[in-house]
Order: C-alpha cells, then structure tokens, then sequence
C-alpha cells in the first residue's frame, strides 16, 4: 500500500514542495526505514514516530515499511517532517484517506503531541502560491499560519484528535484568520529573522 502527503522543505528563505510516501510491503521483515537525503534530525523522526503512535494507543503496520522524502535530491532538515510521515501511516493503517489539498507540517513528542515548530507561516505561503487550501500545523502555530487570507489552517493538539478529524467522528474546526493589523512588515521581519538563524544553525552545524 503506498500513500503520499505533501510537505515542504525550507531552505533559507525559499520552500519547496516535498512528497512524502509511505510504502508498506506485503513481504519483508518489520521495521520502519526514511530515505531521500535525510538529515539526523529526519531521520531520529522514526523513533518519535513510533513512540508517540505506542503513547496514544495507535499500532503502526506490522510490515516493512517505507519512506521516501521526494524529490532525493534535495537534503531534508528539520523534525517538522514527524506529522507527514504519522499522518500517512494513519492512513496506511487505519484504512484513512487524507485530504488532496492539504499539507502537514509538525514536531511530534513522544506523548503524541504536537510541538511549536518554525516555519509555518512559510508553509501557509507556500500552499497559497501553489493551489492547497488546507494545513495541518502544531496548534502552538496556528496563528502564525491563519495570518495568511485564503488558507484553511487546521490546529492539531496531538495525533488522537488527528485520527478522530481524519476519521470524521470529532472535526477540528478551521483556526480564524489572523489579520496583521497595526504593523504587518514588523511581522514579516521577525518571520525573516528567524530563518536567517534556522539556516545560520543548519550552516554552522554542517562546518562543524
């Protein structure tokens, strides 16, 4: 069974689209594999994954299963890849369709829940620019993501209330938009700022 949600990468201050797809074999011995250039961070999202789905009741697939991060060659950073890859997987095992135009992006703990994670007021930028509706974000980002008109911006507390919204049996209702009333370039500059230091760390990081 394959299934694909859509994410994004950030590089500095550009986003790009990033398919995530989970493939689950028929065959193969169990255990759960990240591929398409993946950083530490990507890649330690396997155990957040797995522990947040054992903390909140869920069973992952008892097969093989896959994870591609396309296209490959664009390096992935960041753990903002946990709620894609929890999403498909709730899909895959729970027999779940997810949504065509919709992207996920978020920190998982290992409780379930979902952390405050950078970037998505990028992320709401990005899905207006290029035709998606909809976004699944931590809901400590909600407001960051509601300030962009035309996104509907679905606040996620952790991976039960995603099951029960995806599943239909408790919606999570659309976060109210945001407007940037007094100063609007005083928050872009703080949205600019930060990743000037997201992608000083990743640069420092790589010199090291």
């Amino acid at each position: 069974m394959l299934v694909k949600v859509k994410s994004i990468a950030n590089r500095g201050i550009q986003t790009l689209g990033v398919d995530v797809e989970i493939n689950v074999s028929s065959g193969g011995l169990p255990g759960l594999e990240i591929v398409g250039l993946p950083d530490k961070s990507v890649a330690e999202s396997r155990d957040r994954v797995r522990t947040a789905f054992q903390n909140c009741g869920l069973k992952l697939p008892g097969r093989k299963i896959m994870i591609n991060l396309a296209p490959a060659d664009i390096n992935k950073e960041g753990s903002f890849y946990d709620l894609p890859i929890a999403a498909g997987l709730i899909s895959a095992s729970l027999n779940i369709s997810l949504p065509d135009d919709a992207l996920f992006f978020g920190e998982l703990s290992f409780d379930g829940s979902l952390r405050h994670t950078k970037g998505s007021f990028l992320l709401s930028l990005y899905a207006k620019e290029n035709g998606y509706s909809r976004v699944f974000v931590p809901s400590s980002c909600a407001k960051e993501a509601a300030s962009v008109n035309g996104i509907f911006v679905y606040a996620v507390e952790n991976l039960s209330s995603l099951v029960e919204h995806l599943g239909g049996r408790r919606i999570i209702s659309p976060s109210p938009v945001v407007h940037l009333q007094k100063n609007p370039k005083i928050f872009l500059i703080k949205i600019y700022q930060e990743m000037k230091i997201w992608t000083s760390e990743k640069l420092l990081a790589k010199s090291t």
